[in-house]
């Protein structure tokens, strides 16, 4: 559509939807996001299309071709959004392209998971005798999540937000003192939201019996209280959870610690999802990543103790601890 209004109607079941678009160098599209299709693994058959809504079709996004052929698309359920960006539960989602020509069925593209992650970035700092961690970070919202807080924190009194922090700091690091924080990017459609913080997190270090320890991560994910109620399954079992969980932690030790083991690293993989967990030491800073990638799933009975192994090796290795050795003066 070159240099014109174009109007596409779109009767559906009893429904119609008109969409006005003007575009001079952009060709538009209609697409009717419908079902969403869960496979299961190969070696079984288990297949359900489970609709997000009641209807038949459970978005309409508008597709947007620039001349190099690059495909966007227009969806944004809050303010905002930035622009293409489409939320998870449609990723290769099955969806109905409606041009001039007629329509055609096709599967969303995937998507780079991290581009979809709450991220927690951060350095800590150890000092003192007994060791106390000062922890300065910033959690990253980058899913369509963020949006939402944007709309919230965007207008939102200083109280509210100052009460807001300290809730996010208790809960994420129970027993802290926040020495300062702010939400950042809530009136930026383009950057992702922030919290960030600077916080005294005596919780992170434990001394039992003469032994000293460190947390190895922040925010746990906690997969046996996600998906292990049962301890039996007769029928399959479905998920649509999808989330990327991404953890970046640079610890400096200081001259009085010393880092005498840490959590073996752990990568696991599955049909729900993803984990690979690392810790590096270079000279007197230790470095700690772990990402985490939940997939919708549906797998059979039979598999499910293949699942209740993954979380538990995944909850395990995120209980696990640095070990430290304070070093006399």
């Amino acid at each position: 559509m070159d240099n014109a209004l174009a109007i596409s109607i779109l009767s559906w079941m009893t429904s119609t939807i008109v969409v006005i678009v003007c575009s001079t160098v952009l060709r538009v599209r209609l697409i009717a996001s419908p079902l969403r299709e869960i496979e299961s693994s190969p070696d079984n058959a288990h297949r359900r299309v489970i609709p997000s809504r009641e209807s038949d079709f459970a978005r309409l996004l508008t597709e947007l071709e620039g001349e190099d052929g690059t495909l966007h698309w227009i969806h944004f359920p809050y303010r905002l959004v930035p622009f293409g960006k489409l939320p998870r539960e449609l990723v290769r989602a099955r969806a109905l392209r409606l041009t001039r020509a007629g329509g055609e069925w096709f599967t969303i593209p995937d998507l780079d998971p991290l581009l979809d992650a709450q991220a927690l970035i951060g350095n800590m700092t150890l000092k003192g005798s007994p060791p106390e961690a000062q922890f300065v970070g910033a959690l990253e919202v980058r899913a369509l999540e963020g949006a939402r807080w944007k709309e919230q924190i965007k207008d939102a009194p200083p109280y509210f937000r100052s009460s807001i922090l300290e809730q996010f700091v208790q809960r994420t690091l129970p027993g802290s003192r926040v020495n300062s924080g702010q939400f950042e990017n809530y009136d930026n459609r383009d950057q992702p939201f922030r919290i960030s913080f600077d916080v005294d997190a005596p919780s992170l270090i434990q001394d039992r019996q003469g032994v000293t320890s460190l947390a190895s991560t922040i925010l746990p994910a906690s997969l046996r209280r996600l998906f292990l109620r049962n301890s039996d399954r007769t029928y399959p079992v479905f998920s649509l959870v999808s989330i990327t969980l991404e953890e970046r932690i640079s610890i400096e030790l200081g001259s009085r610690l010393q880092v005498e083991e840490t959590p073996e690293d752990l990568q696991l993989n599955g049909p729900w999802g993803e984990f690979l967990a690392v810790s590096k030491l270079d000279g007197s800073t230790l470095q700690l990543e772990r990402t985490l990638q939940l997939k919708p799933f549906l797998i059979s009975a039979d598999r499910f103790e293949d699942l209740t192994e993954f979380c538990r090796q995944v909850d395990r290795r995120e209980e696990a601890r640095v070990s430290l050795r304070v070093l006399t003066p």
